[in-house]
């Protein structure tokens, strides 16, 4: 299982610069990088290498499927009109047999893509 970790940031809009933490940087091993993506939408961002490796893409894919079935009970909660959304929704944690077959859902080979994870485990030593 990939690691994660979840950091609450305090952005003073005053200052108009907001500040990652290292610890964020490094356990994302953007900390390197000299080229990122960032993509912006109202009451969201996403960093990412601008070229992620299929091991790095895969990680992505769990972290967003993770966050988006969160987001997804959220949204279900507040359209029925319920008054307070449940804790455990934003603790939810990505089934592997549900990630798996939404990768295979989505046309990838999952033989194919152990390989590629395979060989890009031994390029990194």
């Amino acid at each position: 299982m990939t690691e994660k970790l979840t950091f609450t940031l305090f952005h003073d809009p005053a200052r108009g610069t907001l500040t990652l933490p290292r610890a964020a940087l490094r356990l994302s091993r953007l900390s390197g990088a000299r080229r990122l993506k960032l993509l912006a939408c109202p009451g969201g961002l996403l960093l990412l290498r601008d070229v992620p490796t299929v091991r790095e893409a895969v990680a992505l894919l769990r972290l967003l499927s993770d966050r988006s079935v969160s987001l997804l009970l959220r949204l279900s909660f507040a359209s029925h009109g319920a008054e307070e959304v449940p804790a455990w929704v934003d603790r939810l944690q990505g089934q592997e047999a549900q990630f798996l077959a939404l990768l295979e859902h989505s046309g990838v080979d999952l033989e194919g893509l152990q390989g590629l994870l395979r060989q890009e485990g031994e390029e990194d030593g």
